[in-house]
């Protein structure tokens, strides 16, 4: 028996500085117009790479179970050119986090996402991300986090991304590299959080 797929569309938006972002969005087999259904924003790993028209199980899935899902490539994102990629550069959940919430503005604006019934997830520095986010905001309902950094000085010297650490935010017993550690640990500002979340992590995962 033949699987019924949800309908994918292109979309593309202005984030809050103008800056125009290209986003994915699933809609549930059988999608109506004429009605708002639950939004899922999912957030691609990385953050250097990209979500295109290839299939997409996990939103494929979602769909399928009555969501919307916006798959946003907010800056940090490959595919749009050295300075697009490079905008987040020792500035994790800032430009990033305007763009993914503008993916969210898009879907309700459109009338196809039903802005009090909103959830966040994300993989890996999707993970990540959606830290920043559940810090940022209250407008989630629910949000799941998934192999994912909190507190970026606990990942030093015992992952496989040890040069990227030291290139990028510098070593952690330096002034500079102390504070760029701490300022962007989502960890810091937990107490911000008020969206009930589910934290999800391999024992045996250093990464």
């Amino acid at each position: 028996r033949g699987q019924r797929l949800g309908d994918v569309a292109g979309i593309r938006f202005p984030s809050q500085d103008g800056t125009e972002i290209e986003a994915f969005v699933v809609k549930p087999p059988g999608f109506s117009a004429r009605r708002r259904y639950p939004g899922i924003l999912l957030i691609h790993g990385g953050p250097q790479a990209q979500y295109d028209w290839s299939f997409d199980f996990a939103a494929q899935l979602y769909a399928a179970n009555g969501y919307v899902v916006v798959m946003p490539n907010p800056r940090g994102s490959t595919g749009y050119g050295q300075d697009f990629c490079l905008a987040i550069w020792q500035a994790w959940g800032e430009r990033d986090y305007e763009d993914v919430m503008a993916s969210v503005d898009a879907i309700v604006k459109q009338g196809w996402a039903d802005p009090d019934r909103l959830a966040v997830t994300g993989w890996s520095y999707g993970g990540m991300l959606t830290n920043h986010v559940i810090t940022r905001t209250g407008r989630f309902k629910a949000a799941a986090t998934g192999a994912s950094a909190t507190l970026y000085v606990t990942n030093f010297a015992h992952d496989h991304y040890h040069r990227w650490w030291v290139d990028e935010l510098g070593l952690p017993w330096t002034p500079e590299g102390r504070r760029l550690y701490e300022t962007l640990s989502p960890f810091n500002k937990v107490d911000k959080v008020v969206t009930p979340t589910l934290i999800l992590g391999g024992q045996e995962d250093w990464n």
